[in-house]
């Protein structure tokens, strides 16, 4: 009978990392190629043929190591690779491997648990023992937060009671986690209704602008930000506002131009002048015909201005009338 169409035949035994767990899967896999491809209708011959063939090189190898006859059967070899492979396994390290196995953060309980039943298969734990074994290790190392307090709420817990709550706690977390939107949704969101508000209508600022009743210009209606704070009036004397402003009735005093004392009223932004006292400038007599002369410079004649004395002196309010 040929061998049907599309049936691959069992992936090579591997001896290297798990040889106990790979040896059941490949006698698993071989006894359903066996069935599918009607094996047992062949030959020993044949059929031995077509197990070393699929057995792979390294354990043809150690198939080559042992002692069987040449008409040796199918069944004899693979009971010589059970006792090599099975006759390895240390028991105590199997059991150790079992006890550290712990859910990983990304491995579903089905995963769990069905690692820690190919794990137990090497242990030799009794039957009467083995699903409480089980049972104890998914409830002592499960992942999922709060399982733990529910598994060890059932007075007779089973294996299978155990697995049946924690895939349902499983489902309902991911669930939840579908439903509640991520923090990166959130805030998306977030962002979208303030560019909304914000484009909706102007931002106002803290400070309304508008014509200052003290200075007569335009800045935010704070004191400090005022020219005039601190100022004294030129026309009433009066403090923190500026003379063209000023609502003092009568006639401004004029300003002379002739050698007197003149008042000089800055109304500047300036900020350093927190002196009350004013500024006051002197003229001391007439200004002579200024003396020039004139020099060569490179070849050229330029004319200079001789500053023979200082023609404004800059005096305090009060140290003029001691002039």
């Amino acid at each position: 009978m040929a061998v049907p169409s599309g049936i691959r035949p069992p992936h090579p035994l591997d001896l290297k990392d798990a040889p106990v767990e790979g040896w059941k899967i490949f006698i698993q896999s071989w006894k359903n190629y066996a069935i599918i491809t009607d094996m047992a209708s062949r030959d020993n011959n044949y059929q031995k043929a077509m197990f070393l063939h699929c057995i792979g090189t390294a354990a043809l190898k150690v198939f080559n190591t042992f002692s069987l006859p040449d008409d040796a059967q199918l069944e004899d070899i693979i009971k010589k690779f059970e006792a090599y492979i099975l006759g390895e396994t240390n028991e105590t390290f199997e059991r150790y491997k079992f006890n550290k196995r712990n859910q990983g953060e990304h491995e579903s309980i089905d995963q769990f648990v069905t690692a820690l039943k190919t794990l137990a298969a090497t242990c030799n734990f009794c039957d009467c023992m083995k699903d409480s074994l089980l049972r104890d290790r998914l409830v002592t190392d499960v992942f999922i937060g709060d399982t733990r307090k529910r598994l060890l709420e059932q007075r007779k817990l089973t294996l299978s009671a155990a697995v049946d709550i924690c895939r349902a706690l499983e489902a309902s977390k991911s669930q939840l986690k579908e439903m509640e939107p991520s923090v990166s949704q959130a805030t998306e969101s977030l962002n979208k209704v303030a560019f909304k508000v914000k484009g909706s209508r102007p931002e106002k600022s803290s400070f309304t602008k508008s014509t200052c009743k003290f200075c007569g210009g335009d800045h935010p209606f704070v004191k400090s930000k005022c020219p005039a704070y601190g100022r004294n009036c030129g026309n009433c004397g009066g403090r923190d506002h500026f003379a063209k402003v000023c609502k003092t009735k009568g006639p401004r005093t004029k300003r002379k131009t002739d050698n007197k004392v003149r008042n000089i009223e800055a109304e500047s932004s300036t900020d350093s002048d927190s002196d009350s006292t004013s500024n006051w400038v002197k003229n001391v007599g007439t200004v002579p015909n200024s003396i020039k002369c004139k020099m060569l410079v490179k070849g050229k004649p330029l004319a200079f201005l001789i500053d023979t004395e200082a023609s404004v002196i800059f005096s305090q309010r009060d140290m003029l009338h001691t002039l």
